[in-house]
């Protein structure tokens, strides 16, 4: 991507940098290792560019469990990530994007709780702020609150299930898109409200990195995947997402040639992306059938 896009506006690493094998063979300095080194990688590409990072399920220890005060691993990456979320108070709270692994129904350790570390209290008073600035938001985090597609599966406890809806929705005229990570598909969705299909927000979610067939909790495993990256092109006035182009490695070739090779074309190219209403959604269908380029064949 450096290649193609050198000077791009900003990053969103999504999260899940530590691998996704057996517990017994991490630790939790292990998996802090694997952030660092990544940390560093688009450091030394990407010098001059502003990360904006997730915290994935795997990069806990053990994997899905936290509950918000894990000093250790949150002193380590604040640390690292230090020069990219600048404002002092943001790096004391550790805050620029939304934990969302707080409310994912595989992690036990928030079941009962109310409002994990406060971050819906923290998240609505930054909403509320924004709107009184007249600014827009673009959410970010790891988990999705949509379901997983195509079972219908939940991935957050159904009681932050719904007040995440609920805020999303409150705040849908400043929300500009969510982007989130997880589902290691390449997937778009709409999140609103259940009542009355209102307050629409487009919720992006890119193909991994990483070529892992995801096994979700109701033992469904999606297809093997190709590599893929995504470049979004939005406005930056009015933060509005006009298209997306996206680029992919072949696996199997890769495993042939004995090096990874990016395809630079233009593998799905959208335009006329949605903003708050399904008035505004003129993608065609058959360009979204066309995803399979990403599958590996087996």
């Amino acid at each position: 991507m450096a290649d193609i896009k050198p000077d791009a506006d900003f990053i969103l690493w999504t999260g899940d940098t530590a691998g996704h094998i057996p517990t017994p063979e991490f630790s939790l300095e292990r998996n802090l290792q694997m952030i660092n080194i990544v940390t560093s990688t688009i450091k030394r590409i990407f010098p001059n560019t502003l990360v904006i990072p997730s915290l994935g399920n795997h990069d806990f220890f053990p994997a899905d469990y936290t509950n918000g005060t894990e000093s250790e691993l949150y002193d380590s990456v604040c640390q690292m990530w230090s020069a990219w979320i600048k404002d002092p108070e943001q790096i004391n709270n550790c805050r620029r994007v939304v934990n969302t692994v707080l409310y994912l129904i595989e992690n036990p350790m928030t079941r009962d709780l109310d409002d994990p570390s406060r971050q819906f209290e923290w998240l609505e008073s930054t909403l509320v702020n924004a709107r009184l600035a007249g600014e827009k938001v673009i959410i970010t985090g790891h988990v999705s609150p949509t379901i997983h597609a195509p079972s219908v599966l939940n991935w957050f406890y159904p009681q932050y299930q719904n007040r995440y809806v609920k805020l999303m929705t409150l705040f849908s005229d400043l929300i500009i898109a969510h982007h989130y990570g997880h589902e290691h598909k390449d997937l778009f969705k709409i999140l609103q409200r259940d009542e009355d299909e209102s307050g629409a927000s487009p919720v992006f979610l890119p193909p991994p990195v990483t070529p892992l067939r995801r096994t979700p909790p109701d033992g469904e495993q999606g297809p093997p995947l190709n590599p893929g990256v995504r470049l979004v092109k939005y406005d930056r006035l009015t933060g509005k997402h006009l298209n997306y182009r996206q680029f992919y490695t072949n696996i199997t070739e890769d495993n042939r040639l004995g090096r990874a090779v990016w395809d630079k074309k233009i593998r799905r190219h959208y335009t006329s992306l949605p903003h708050t209403s399904f008035d505004g959604i003129e993608i065609t269908m058959f360009s979204f059938n066309s995803y399979r380029c990403s599958l590996i064949p087996v």
